[in-house]
């Protein structure tokens, strides 16, 4: 039975994504300036300038985790479309729903009203840094626009997570105003605004560390934790952990260390979790992202495997002064496949440096 409802499944998309190629697929990419119906605001935050787009009619296609696609009578709109390969931005005219080599799964859906899109072209439909990132930093972009209907909605990447639900909470974005872009990924609006990409792979807008501390920072719980912290990943989804975990541990506790595993928190408990910490330890994820939140004079030691080393995390702890430290390993033979989900092992002497830094701290 199951593989029958997989076979149904299997059809009905690839029978929306022929009606995507033939109805949906743009031909060609839109002029802004031969169409003065779309509303075209530039705002300067941080030193850079980005652009807010108010379209009627517009429809957005979420074609799949790294290309959204937004079309106005039937163009691809330039700027505000987003094809992202694993490593870098394309350009618009690589965009591979305007070259017909992807399509949506889904069919379009009407949405009433005025929409406000989230939707960004990274993994921000299941990761935390993604989604507080690439796509709640949007907000800042449109919050002091005062022509934006109340009743708008919000087309968020995903809602399934629990810090999905709970940031938009803390803004004040009720659970009646959002559309989930994973349970909704084709829908075209009476009115749609979209803005340009906000941070770009492996790049750092400053802005937007400022904007998540003042949304958040206020909110952290009143849960008291360790302020030695070890962030552990062995419930991580995604592989990339610490093999001998245990080993460095037997080094840390005895410095008043303790081991967390931040998927059983609250975002507010997060929030206090760093925003207290003296020390923080643990391998390259996404659970770092929480850094953002430190104070300055933080010491972070932060793990790598030799063949995956984005160092978007020591670029936010450097502008928030953070004392930044990485250990670059190597990964062990079981995930060579692919650096992005290689384990690690921290060989003693590294684990002797990390033990030797935090000891001066703890006498």
């Amino acid at each position: 039975m199951k593989a029958f409802r997989r076979l149904i499944q299997f059809i009905g998309e690839k029978i929306n994504q022929l009606t995507a190629y033939f109805l949906y697929a743009p031909d060609e990419i839109l002029s802004l300036s031969e169409h003065n119906e779309i509303n075209v605001l530039v705002k300067s935050i941080g030193g850079f300038d980005y652009k807010q787009l108010h379209i009627p009619g517009a429809a957005i296609f979420k074609v799949d985790t790294h290309n959204v696609s937004i079309l106005y009578k039937g163009k691809l709109v330039p700027e505000v479309s987003i094809q992202f390969d694993g490593h870098n931005t394309l350009s618009d005219s690589e965009n591979t729903f305007l070259l017909k080599k992807s399509f949506p799964k889904r069919r379009i859906k009407k949405v009433p009203g005025t929409v406000i899109s989230l939707i960004s072209g990274t993994n921000s439909m299941y990761n935390y840094y993604h989604w507080l990132y690439d796509a709640l930093p949007r907000l800042k972009i449109i919050e002091s626009n005062s022509d934006i209907n109340q009743n708008a909605k919000y087309y968020v990447p995903n809602i399934e997570f629990q810090f999905q639900k709970e940031t938009l909470d803390l803004i004040g974005i009720n659970p009646d105003q959002i559309i989930s872009g994973k349970e909704m990924p084709c829908i075209r609006a009476d009115e749609a605004i979209v803005t340009t990409q906000i941070n770009y792979p492996r790049k750092l807008r400053p802005w937007t560390v400022d904007f998540l501390r003042e949304k958040f920072l206020h909110h952290a719980s009143s849960v008291q934790f360790s302020p030695f912290v070890y962030i552990s990943r062995g419930d991580a989804p995604n592989q990339r952990k610490l093999l001998n975990e245990k080993e460095l541990l037997d080094k840390l506790i005895p410095l008043g260390f303790q081991s967390y595993k931040l998927s059983e928190f609250s975002v507010k408990d997060q929030i206090s979790l760093f925003s207290n910490a003296a020390a923080v330890v643990g391998v390259h994820g996404a659970g770092m992202a929480n850094l953002t939140f430190c104070k300055p004079g933080t010491v972070v030691f932060e793990l790598f495997s030799e063949n995956y080393q984005p160092m978007i995390f020591k670029k936010i702890s450097d502008y928030l002064t953070l004392e930044y430290h990485y250990i670059f390993t190597t990964p062990t033979e079981k995930y060579k496949i692919n650096p992005v989900f290689q384990s690690i092992e921290l060989p003693g002497k590294e684990m002797d440096r990390i033990k030797k830094r935090f000891g001066k701290i703890y006498n």
